[in-house]
């Protein structure tokens, strides 16, 4: 099994919301309840029913929860589904002393289901993830496209091929990015280039290699790529955002 669950978070309210916080709410499947028939049909596609119709299955769920409910009422026994879970009595209400006898008024009879540990399964192979999370602005690797598609080592650039710059959050809300090629020569001098970008998405940025790079010269050499995204326009005050990764440039 490997679950994959997304959630939303909604402020806390009520008598909680004192202490501020948000709750989550399960997004996956929303609103899409899969009734008995298509539990069934998920129980027989798993192997868990076998040898017998669909139709057959449910009548004998549903006599089995309903004989348990019954029989409890009949005699206030509980009734256990292995380690799935108890159905039991429960009478609720305050009595004034231990002569008391049960009034209608007061006090009333109630069907408790304790769920056992069949519902306390491990999560280990379950992720959750909130669909408003922001990612942050990372890059995560840098590779050269080899001529029959693939990617390179990550952190060594082919000169002379595409490369491709995967991360987070890359691009700017207004459009306002782009991508610098820093060369640390031996002189010292830093010479540097804007590759063309030929296609961009918040996680991945496809960039032309610069002829301005493809001396021998810079065979060995350091690069940094640098990913930045400059403010609105309307906000100068800001400072641009940039994110730095190096890499070797090899024939």
């Amino acid at each position: 099994m490997n679950g994959k669950v997304e959630f939303t978070l909604k402020p806390v309210t009520g008598s909680a919301s004192t202490h501020g916080g948000f709750r989550a709410e399960v997004a996956t499947g929303k609103g899409d309840v899969v009734g008995i028939d298509g539990v069934i049909a998920e129980a027989i596609n798993y192997g868990y029913i076998n040898g017998i119709k669909p139709e057959s299955a449910k009548g004998i769920i549903l006599g089995v929860l309903s004989s348990m409910i019954n029989r409890v009422m009949d005699d206030g026994r509980p009734r256990r589904i292995d380690d799935y879970f108890t159905l039991s009595l429960k009478v609720h209400g305050l009595f004034s002393d231990e002569t008391d006898e049960f009034d209608t008024s007061r006090h009333k009879l109630a069907l408790s289901l304790k769920q056992l540990n069949a519902y306390r399964p491990s999560f280990d192979n379950v992720t959750a993830t909130n669909i408003n999370h922001k990612r942050q602005f990372r890059i995560y690797s840098i590779r050269s496209i080899g001529e029959d598609g693939n990617e390179g080592r990550n952190g060594r650039l082919v000169q002379g091929r595409d490369f491709v710059i995967t991360g987070g959050d890359l691009l700017a809300k207004d459009g306002r990015h782009g991508v610098v090629m820093h060369l640390r020569s031996p002189s010292g001098d830093r010479p540097s280039v804007n590759p063309r970008i030929i296609s961009a998405t918040d996680s991945r940025i496809h960039c032309a290699w610069p002829e301005e790079l493809s001396g021998e010269e810079f065979l060995g050499m350091l690069c940094e790529v640098v990913v930045y995204k400059l403010p609105p326009q309307e906000d100068p005050s800001t400072y641009p955002r940039r994110e730095i990764k190096a890499v070797i440039v090899q024939a």
